[in-house]
């Protein structure tokens, strides 16, 4: 999660991304422009598809 998110922060010249869990789920936050940029990654496959 956190290599992903250093990656897209370079290219999309985002600011920092915090990050944090729930359970089993893991995300990273980061804004530009007033955009919320959020990249989730669940426990399981197929769970944000629910």
């Amino acid at each position: 999660m956190e290599d992903f998110c250093s990656k897209l922060k370079i290219i999309l010249d985002l600011s920092d991304f915090k990050f944090d869990y729930e359970n089993e789920t893991e995300w990273g936050v980061s804004q530009k422009d007033g955009l919320t940029i959020n990249v989730s990654r669940p426990f399981e496959i197929g769970t944000l598809q629910k």
